[in-house]
């Protein structure tokens, strides 16, 4: 078993700064999750950040 951490954040609307990836930069894109004026921004590159364990 392999727990992963998705990383992401609520934001209200409209956001003034758009959240980035601390491990590769990669900017966070806006999910279809919303709740009232809160929308939720997810990490686009967990591929990135998973290792198989093959290296």
């Amino acid at each position: 078993m392999r727990i992963v951490y998705c990383p992401g954040e609520w934001r209200r609307m409209p956001v003034e700064s758009v959240l980035v990836c601390s491990g590769c930069g990669t900017p966070f894109r806006k999910a279809e999750r919303q709740v009232g004026d809160s929308v939720w921004f997810e990490a686009d590159c967990m591929a990135k950040h998973i290792s198989d364990g093959s290296e």
